[in-house]
């Protein structure tokens, strides 16, 4: 059955993807665009790796968006606002809200007044929050070394710098795209 994804964006705009499965349970990309086979392995690959972590998240207690709320305010260089976290992993501010807040009951993020912003706190994590973090990490890591022991680590590595240069070459796309509607 097709798969149609349509954006504001002209170039966009009604990207189908008819990828079906054999009979083996590959895909048949023969036909289809590299940009269409390219979004239909992303596509599985999160998946996948949604797969591989969820043993290690569940631990957590936290769903998958509070997590990675959680490593976002953890890992901030200084401490993040609900709208930076949203703007810098492409989610809608809201649904960052909903985590945080949820984060904030559970005691595992504070949120502080920010004196650059009247409405904008910043969040902060506890040392509880930061704990959880942590051992999710570590438990994280086991997998991973578990799985890179069974690939070619440089392939991984090659792939990250492959994927980063894409998520930046797309996000200057919706920079520099007119657009007729708000961006």
């Amino acid at each position: 059955m097709p798969v149609t994804i349509s954006s504001d964006r002209p170039a966009l705009t009604n990207l189908t993807l008819r990828c079906q499965t054999d009979t083996g349970g590959g895909v048949d990309h023969k036909g289809f665009s590299d940009f269409a086979r390219f979004n239909d392995e992303v596509a599985r690959l999160r998946g996948r790796l949604r797969e591989l972590f969820e043993p290690s998240q569940t631990e957590t207690g936290l769903n998958e968006m509070e997590l990675t709320v959680l490593t976002a305010v953890v890992n901030a260089s200084r401490p993040p606002t609900v709208a930076q976290i949203g703007r810098s992993l492409g989610h809608p501010r809201q649904v960052v809200q909903r985590a945080a807040h949820r984060l904030v009951d559970l005691a595992l993020i504070t949120s502080e007044p920010n004196p650059e912003h009247r409405r904008a706190s910043l969040l902060l994590p506890t040392s509880r929050g930061a704990a959880i973090k942590a051992n999710n990490e570590a438990r994280a890591q086991r997998i991973a070394a578990d799985l890179l022991s069974r690939m070619d680590a440089g392939m991984i590595a090659t792939a990250a710098d492959h994927l980063s240069a894409i998520r930046l070459t797309i996000e200057t796309y919706l920079k520099d795209e007119p657009c007729d509607d708000p961006c």
